[in-house]
């Protein structure tokens, strides 16, 4: 037999499969995450964090981080503050680059 459109999705699925450990918990399952998607987000430019950060929800601005080393990430932590204003140790919007292949999921 050859290979067809069932083994190339048999593949993607496997590789799916197998990276999803790497990446860590799901974003939008974490509690107390928003339930709709994020304003931003973002990658730092040192590569030491990633995030996503709701400007207002809820009332709150919401900001979902995580540290990271290399292409491993620790568990993602939640800080609220007053919509409007920056957190006091948000990372400036200079040092925040956007996640390439990022998606709410």
């Amino acid at each position: 037999m050859g290979y067809g459109a069932a083994n190339g999705v048999w593949t993607a699925g496997l590789i799916a499969a197998l990276a999803l450990p790497a990446c860590g918990e799901q974003p939008s399952k974490v509690a107390g995450a928003p339930s709709t998607p994020p304003s931003e987000s973002y990658r730092l430019e040192s590569g030491e964090a990633e995030g996503f950060l709701w400007y207002c929800v809820g009332g709150e601005r919401v900001r979902m981080s995580r540290a990271c080393r290399g292409d491993r990430c620790g568990n993602w932590l939640i800080a609220r503050g007053p919509c409007g204003h920056p957190m006091p140790d948000e990372p400036p919007p200079v040092a925040r680059r956007p996640m390439i292949g990022a998606g709410w999921w």
